[in-house]
């Protein structure tokens, strides 16, 4: 980092260690009361969290407090306050001791009955109060608003063993262990119902702990606490001397704003915090919770903008490093995220012992690496947080994380670990009532049916999570919904409702700013339009996404758009532009170990190699695959089943061709994917020789513009086998609409088939030939060099009789 240049702010650090447990609750009550009342006094202080952070960095046990200049320098504050407590007799006296730089300390002391009352002496003595020009408590809780509007004033309560409490919940919080936290602030608040501040605590560890509805209860009477003075008359549930301090407006605005934030308000959170940041430059918890309103109210440039300013001026806070990290991996930049930001993050947490921070960092690690493609570091990351959120008692965070590994164990092909870790989050969501959580595994669950090939299955999860989702008005979430409906209905055979609920997602990331999202979804649209045969417009779809998935380091994304424009080329008749497509997504899928990607390009891969007539090639890759398609989804071993099964048909093994046809076709139904059983459907037609018209009319309702081209070469050469050269040729005028759209592979077949129909009707072959030819020639230039010379025009005329070609769409 670079040299230390101290903030105009206040450090406030015990002087020495406390003598025996209770003292050690006291004082480290005292410390954030402290804290607390100055900054409703208008001192610029260091927040508590960022002062823990600097504290235990240098003293992890609190048995050997830091210099101050040391302190100081590691929390860029440019002054300390440090403080000690002791018992003195019946009295409590507080001593106090400020320093600026190497200067001289000043020494300040106060006492009283309580360890309150000796606070509330100390900061009304004249003495400190000029001392760190700090506004009189009258000042800081009259009913008009704070010119700085900070946290503020009734900073400690009585009785003592409120204040105990209060110690011992902030200890715990600190030590990561929000379950004592919760239980210890909860005694606090019920001694000391009036007192703002633990409610303000409470509220907080609530919320970290997962329990959203807990922290907005503790927040609404917070409000009411911080409000009660402006009446002067306490709540039902207090008694004149359990109220804390006279009434703060501007702490009241704190907990409007943090109920806010719950509420998805995220526009309210960030006016507040907004007008907190600009009344006082160096309060950096204003800007950090400012950057953190923007990233809600998915503003990500604007949150990157403002973490970015605040890392520079306090680059020892890990908090601004880990929100960078995590909207910029919003924002699609994950590489500086996990190369730089969030390592940063995790040092300083590791370094301040502060475990909660430790675990939200390496859930996020594991999201950087997975959009990266790094699935191994992923897994490794989503598995560190599972065990850190479940030991700190983050229910919430711990069901996030092991939604989070499900996703990559699916990824990887663990399909049985990966449905007991969404087991096991869905479980955690329901005992917290989370409709948002819930929703999210929901659409796991269906991303698990679709690895494992079982669209139904999937779409029926991506249904149920679309309307939680949208009941609980997420969004992002309902975004993601509609994009993975969109792409199971295109899988089950139902374009227009595909098209429908794609470009609503499209239209929803759009206005959420979500990159990602947008890449996902043109990519999904460009394989519909290329079903559709829209050739030039799923070329420019698909292309557009890889760019942008290049540009944006979003290593998944740019695999599959590889993967999809090398199934464009192949359905185009360009299979050395393919071949060259796949072995880029081939390396991609294997850098992420996506067992389902690299079964997907082999299989692509094989159909390649038989459309260019090497049949040998194509038979030992699909054998290669073998141990891969054990473990792969009912979708990718029925297409195996169909490539093999064509194969089989080439080499004229019509037993072996039948057994495989067999196979495909019950894999196809489980799968449920149209495509494919129509394509099984196709290829058990020309096996049988029997075209039936209820085929064609599914063909034609399914509308993919290469199946009809396929379906248009099988009745072609049915009719010719039967000597109908008429029915031939009315199945090559019906195909000539889709011919004239741009180039496919099975166009030289249709125009050699036809130039046999031709003949055979005493007609004129020449212009079909001619086609034919020029198809023929087209496509052997396409050829890589090792392929083209067992491809020659001869072979391919030879070649049309048994070529069906098998097409399909699967992974996104």
């Amino acid at each position: 980092p670079p040299p230390a240049v101290p903030l105009q702010r206040l450090l406030v650090a015990p002087l020495q260690a406390a003598g025996d447990d209770s003292q050690r609750r006291y004082q480290r009550a005292l410390a954030a009361a402290l804290r607390q009342a100055l900054a409703a006094r208008g001192v610029a202080v260091v927040d508590d969290e960022r002062s823990q952070q600097a504290l235990r960095q240098l003293d992890p046990s609190g048995a050997a407090p830091p210099a101050a200049q040391q302190a100081a320098r590691l929390a860029r504050a440019e002054r300390t306050l440090g403080f000690a407590l002791a018992r003195e007799g019946a009295q409590w006296r507080l001593r106090a001791r400020l320093q600026a730089g190497a200067g001289p300390a000043r020494e300040f002391a106060a006492q009283g009955a309580t360890p309150t009352q000796a606070l509330d002496a100390l900061l009304d003595a004249a003495p400190l109060r000029d001392a760190l020009a700090a506004a009189p408590a009258s000042a800081a809780t009259s009913p008009a608003p704070s010119p700085s509007h900070r946290t503020s004033a009734a900073s400690a309560p009585e009785p003592p063993a409120a204040l105990e409490s209060y110690g011992a919940g902030l200890i715990a919080r600190d030590d990561g262990d929000l379950a004592a936290a919760v239980a210890a602030l909860e005694r606090a608040t019920a001694a000391a119902p009036g007192f703002a501040a633990g409610w303000l605590a409470l509220g907080e560890a609530r919320n970290a702990a997962g329990d959203a509805d807990g922290a907005y209860a503790a927040f609404e009477n917070g409000e009411r606490a911080a409000g009660a003075g402006a009446t002067g008359e306490p709540s039902p549930a207090q008694s004149a001397p359990a109220q804390s301090a006279a009434a703060d407006p501007a702490l009241a605005r704190r907990f409007a704003a943090e109920r806010a934030v719950l509420d998805g308000d995220a526009a309210a959170a960030a006016a507040y915090w907004r007008q907190r940041a600009q009344a006082a430059g160096d309060d950096t918890y204003a800007q950090l919770a400012l950057a953190r309103a923007l990233g809600a109210g998915g503003d990500a440039p604007a949150a990157i903008a403002q973490l970015r300013a605040l890392a520079a001026r306090d680059p020892d806070d890990p908090r601004a490093w880990f929100e960078l990290g995590k909207f910029s991996i919003l924002h699609g930049q994950a590489q500086p995220a996990v190369d730089d930001y969030l390592v940063r993050a995790l040092v300083q947490y590791k370094r301040g012992g502060n475990r909660y921070g430790e675990a939200e960092t390496q859930n996020a690690l594991g999201i950087g690496y997975a959009r990266l493609g790094q699935n191994d570091h992923a897994l490794a990351q989503y598995r560190s947080a599972v065990e850190l959120r479940r030991a700190v008692g983050n229910r919430r965070g711990l069901a996030t994380s092991l939604r989070n590994l499900g996703n990559v164990l699916a990824l990887t092909g663990r399909f049985d670990e990966a449905a007991r870790s969404l087991g096991d989050a869905r479980e955690l969501y329901a005992a917290l009532d989370d409709r948002h959580g819930l929703a999210a595994v929901e659409n796991e669950l269906g991303l698990l049916a679709e690895e494992r090939g079982d669209y139904p299955a999937a779409l029926a999860a991506f249904r149920r999570a679309l309307a939680a989702w949208q009941q609980a008005g997420d969004a992002a979430g309902t975004a993601q919904a509609l994009n993975d409906i969109g792409f199971a209905h295109y899988q089950l055979g139902a374009y227009d409702d595909a098209q429908a609920y794609l470009v609503q997602s499209r239209e929803a990331y759009a206005k959420l700013g979500d990159e990602t999202g947008r890449v996902r979804t043109a990519q999904n649209l460009g394989l519909l339009a290329a079903a559709r045969g829209q050739w030039p417009q799923a070329r420019e779809l698909l292309q557009s996404s890889l760019d942008a998935a290049l540009a944006a380091q979003m290593m998944e994304e740019a695999a599959v758009a590889r993967r999809n424009l090398g199934e464009l080329e192949l359905m185009q008749g360009r299979i050395g532009p393919a071949l060259a497509q796949l072995d880029a997504a081939q390396a991609l899928f294997a850098q992420r170990e996506d067992a389902r990607g690299q079964a997907d390009v082999g299989l692509l891969r094989a159909q390649a190699l038989a459309t260019a007539h090497a049949g040998a090639q194509a038979r030992a890759s699909l054998d290669a695959l073998a141990p891969q398609l054990a473990q792969a989804s009912s979708e990718q071993r029925g297409i195996a089943g169909l490539l093999r099964a064509q194969l089989d048909r080439a080499s004229g093994d019509r037993n072996g061709e039948r057994a495989a046809l067999a196979q495909a076709r019950h894999e196809a139904g489980r799968s449920g994917v149209r495509l494919l059983q129509l394509q099984v459907a196709l290829q058990a037609a020309e096996a049988d020789g029997r075209f039936e018209p209820a085929l064609q009319r599914d063909i034609d309702a399914l509308g993919h513009a290469g199946l009809r081209l396929q379906a248009a070469g099988a009745r072609m050469r049915l009719a010719l086998a039967a000597g109908d050269a008429d029915a031939a040729l009315r199945a090559y005028r019906d195909a000539q609409p889709l011919l004239r759209r741009g180039d496919h592979l099975d166009a030289a077949t249709l125009h050699a088939l036809a130039a046999q129909a031709q003949r055979a009707r005493s007609l004129d072959p020449a212009a079909s030939d001619a086609r034919a030819l020029a198809e023929r020639q087209r496509l052997r230039e396409q050829l890589p060099p090792a392929l083209r010379a067992g491809y020659d025009p001869a072979r391919a005329q030879a070649g049309n009789a048994a070529e069906a070609g098998a097409r399909r769409e699967p992974a996104r």
